[in-house]
């Protein structure tokens, strides 16, 4: 892990969109939005955030437009040069995720299965 790596709770805001690159390798991305406090104000950002080869395949799969998502990554900068500027674009280079609440329905959780044998004891 480097020191660019980043952790984000929020929205999904636009449907992941899977293409292939030249090399024939999967890439999805989209957009989340989430809360930044600065100086006890709270301000809604947004960031573009793209997965590569299986990753892409599971994203395309499980994630949704208005999803509640947890990602993790590599907070990475690209340049685009136009005629006259260049322009610096931030955006995340997935390595995981996880679905908080799917499309404004229940929250996704996990089953707990409890221990009912009360004469074992667990090590």
């Amino acid at each position: 892990m480097g020191l660019n790596y980043i952790t984000l709770l929020g929205e999904v805001i636009s449907s992941p969109e899977k293409k292939h690159n030249l090399e024939g390798i999967a890439i999805t991305s989209f957009n989340i939005s989430f809360n930044m406090n600065t100086d006890n104000i709270i301000n809604k950002n947004s960031i573009k955030v793209s997965a590569i080869n299986k990753l892409a395949d599971r994203v395309a799969f499980e994630v949704e437009l208005n999803d509640k998502i947890i990602i993790e990554g590599k907070l990475l900068t690209r340049v685009i040069e136009n005629k006259n500027f260049k322009q610096k674009i931030s955006y995340i280079q997935l390595s995981n995720f996880n679905l908080i609440q799917k499309n404004n329905s229940e929250n996704i959780q996990e089953e707990i299965i409890e221990n009912t044998n009360e004469d074992e004891i667990p090590f």
